[in-house]
Parts: structure tokens; sequence; C-alpha cells
């Protein structure tokens, strides 16, 4: 991922919280051996159109940032308290907000197939749930607990794995590199649906 790329989502996440406390992006490989963010950009000069081309790859790397941040909240939650707790929420909510925008970018890609168009649709429909559930547990209306769960409930069986066919449905239509697909928290079964990670 573009060390620009990452500033700006992380400018955007750290100016909303209560605390300086500074996360790094978590680190995986992809179990296919995808290439990185800077990698495909440079393929993408070789499509018809390069601008767009850029410009899915740079939203599904971003978006693949948002995930793992909420994920590093889910895993992490239940086992943490005080500060970093409440940095783990606001941390989550920042980069869970980031996400519809991503929808809207990739969704828009000219020529997206029929099964792009579907993923976001579902993705439309159940988005409000994570950002709607984290909001309840920083105002103090929802445990730790039932907030994880219901997050964790919805993000395995409905939200990654649409989000991963967009992710590839947009590169398809833009003639990107195929991404990986989204990595889910702990709780998700190792599944088709986490068995990559982007571009990274």
């Amino acid at each position: 991922m573009k060390s620009s790329t990452i500033v700006a989502i992380l400018s955007f996440s750290v100016a909303s919280l209560a605390a300086p406390t500074t996360y790094t992006t978590p680190t995986r490989s992809s179990h296919f051996g995808k290439r990185s963010e800077q990698d495909a950009i440079n393929d993408c000069q070789n499509t018809g159109n390069p601008s767009l081309c850029e410009q899915v790859v740079t939203a599904v790397s971003s978006w693949d940032t948002s995930v793992n941040m909420v994920n590093m909240f889910l895993n992490d939650a239940e086992t943490s308290s005080g500060e970093t707790l409440i940095d783990l929420e606001n941390m989550a909510l920042a980069f869970a907000n980031l996400e519809p925008g991503f929808l809207s970018t990739l969704v828009g890609t000219p020529n997206i197939s029929p099964d792009g168009v579907s993923a976001a649709n579902t993705l439309m429909q159940v988005f409000s749930a994570v950002p709607g559930n984290l909001t309840l547990l920083i105002n103090g209306d929802q445990s730790v607990s039932s907030t994880v769960d219901n997050i964790n409930n919805v993000r395995c069986a409905q939200i990654l794995g649409n989000i991963g066919e967009l992710w590839q449905q947009a590169a398809a239509a833009a003639g990107a590199d195929v991404p990986g697909t989204p990595l889910g928290p702990n709780f998700c079964p190792k599944s088709g649906g986490n068995s990559g990670d982007a571009y990274n």
C-alpha cells in the first residue's frame, strides 16, 4: 500500500480519537502470493483506462486497511479496558464509517458485473450494523461482548464475503489485478472468504 494512502486514512482516524494512540496496519502475507498495491498500480498502465484502474486498486487497498482495523477491535476489545478500549472503539468507528465511500467508488466502476452490483446492494442493506453497534457501545448503551458478537455475526455471514466479491468484480471491470479477499477477525471461520488480503 502506498505510504500516502496509509497516511491519508490514518490521519482521518487519528483526528477522531480521544487519545493520541497510534495504530499500525496489521501485516499479513497473502496465501496466494498477491503482489503489492504498487505492483497493481504499475500494472494499471497496461490497461485501457489507467486512471480508473488505479482508482479501483487504491479503493480496494484502503478498504482492506479499514477491514483490518475493525478486525483489530473485534479481536482485542473483550480483553481491553480503560483508555485502550476507548481508543479501539473510536478507531473502529472511524474506519467503519469510511467503508460506504469505498463501496460507492467500486460499485460505480463502469461495466461492473451483476454479481458486483448484487454484492454492493447487500452491503448497503447491512453496513449500518457495524457503526450502529459501535455507536451504542461508545454511548454506553451496549456491552462490549454484545457489540463484538453483533458485529461478528453480521460481518462473518454477510459483509466480508460481499466485500470480497465487490473487490474482485470491480477489479475485473477496470482491468486491475485480481485482489485477495478480506481477512476476517478471529471469530470468523477460516474459509475461502478468509484466504487473501487485497494487494498486501
